[in-house]
């Protein structure tokens, strides 16, 4: 069951990559969340058939990431190239642009009400350009540390801040080793993180180094059940889709038990949690998630609506919400309304049905490109 991508029209801020043998691929077999071996859940593939990315779920927690993915290598030389791009440009007005979600705020109003010393030296992972360090400075906390990827963001933003904002990957060495001489960190913070990072359990463990039983976590990560399904499948920056059960399941192999998640949302999975020394139950929920995440795809990739075969259809979704989507037959004059598309913040692709459709029981949802295979990055 699937579609035939044959021309992208509107990608707005996105970028095409090909899928070449300059991407080398490496296998994420289990769930990072659980341990349950994941399913292949969405074939993308080339053309030619010999090139494919492969997206499995597990049904144990309700996520969703890339079973096929560029290496650790690949992936750091792409944030070291993307990511410190515009660092020199002026950092207060980019970060107005990124401020965090309200619900964010609420929750680390919420973590900060708990810390039972002004002094309490508190980490935020992904830091940017210092806006949210400015909020809780702005709660009266003053020992605050910023950890950011890009050198010149980092040092932008510790002249525009006057925190100290170390530049470096969170589990480098070298910044385990600085922070380890300010431990314990009483908090640790990080916004739409976690689903960039190549192991998300290894991030959670240098966490769990730095706190004692008490210290508290709170994580920030878009909702699989809110993503839409198109971003799931081509954003390659975003390798890991986490739900609630998801989240949850992996922050409580980590030493750590949640206690707050009243902040999540239909759009972010907003979690708080303390370290623990005792050992939580892990285990998932006797449920099965695996229709749930299969009427999702079928609902916002139109794939529960007949398609005439050799006709040509315009697919379009929000790069935000999952609740703007559609398909529609492709006529030229669809060249103007891409545009307008575009405007309104949808992107959209050609597209075409597949000519052997196969019941999602025996295989999983194809999406077939008719030239090269890609994925998006910014």
């Amino acid at each position: 069951m699937g579609f035939m991508v044959t021309e992208p029209l509107e990608l707005l801020n996105w970028q095409r990559i090909t899928v070449e043998e300059s991407m080398p691929p490496e296998v994420q077999p289990a769930c990072p969340s659980c341990g349950q071996l994941l399913t292949e859940f969405v074939r993308l593939a080339a053309a030619d058939g010999h090139r494919a990315i492969r997206v499995g779920a597990c049904y144990h927690c309700a996520y969703l990431g890339y079973l096929d993915r560029p290496t650790r290598e690949w992936i750091s030389r792409y944030y070291d190239r993307v990511w410190s791009h515009g660092a020199e440009k002026d950092t207060e007005a980019l970060a107005a642009k990124k401020q965090k979600s309200n619900p964010a705020r609420s929750a680390i109003e919420r973590a900060l009400a708990m810390l039972p010393d002004p002094r309490a030296a508190i980490v935020e992972i992904g830091s940017g350009y210092g806006t949210m360090l400015k909020f809780i400075r702005a709660n009266g906390f003053l020992n605050l540390i910023g950890i950011e990827s890009s050198r010149r963001r980092a040092e932008a933003a510790t002249r525009a801040t006057g925190f100290p904002i170390l530049s470096g990957d969170f589990e480098a060495p070298a910044i385990q080793s600085e922070l380890a001489r300010r431990a314990p960190i009483r908090l640790l913070l990080a916004f739409h993180v976690l689903e960039h990072t190549y192991h998300p359990g290894e991030v959670l463990a240098a966490c769990a180094r730095l706190q004692k039983s008490g210290d508290l976590l709170v994580l920030g990560v878009p909702n699989v059940w809110g993503e839409p399904a198109m971003n799931i499948l081509l954003f390659l920056p975003h390798l890991h889709s986490f739900s609630a059960s998801s989240l949850a399941q992996l922050i409580n192999r980590s030493g750590y038990e949640v206690v707050d998640s009243s902040f999540s949302n239909q759009a972010e999975v907003i979690l708080i949690a303390k370290r623990t020394t005792m050992l939580v139950d892990s285990r998932t929920p006797a449920r099965d998630y695996g229709s749930d995440l299969t009427i999702k795809f079928r609902r916002e990739l139109c794939l529960d609506q007949p398609l005439d075969a050799g006709r040509t259809y315009r697919y379009f979704w929000s790069k935000d919400t999952a609740t703007v989507f559609g398909l529609k037959p492709y006529h030229w004059y669809w060249r103007i309304q891409d545009r307008l598309a575009g405007r309104s913040g949808c992107r959209s692709l050609l597209v075409e049905p597949l000519a052997d459709d196969v019941s999602i029981a025996d295989l999983p949802f194809r999406v077939q490109f008719a030239r090269n295979l890609f994925l998006c990055i910014k």
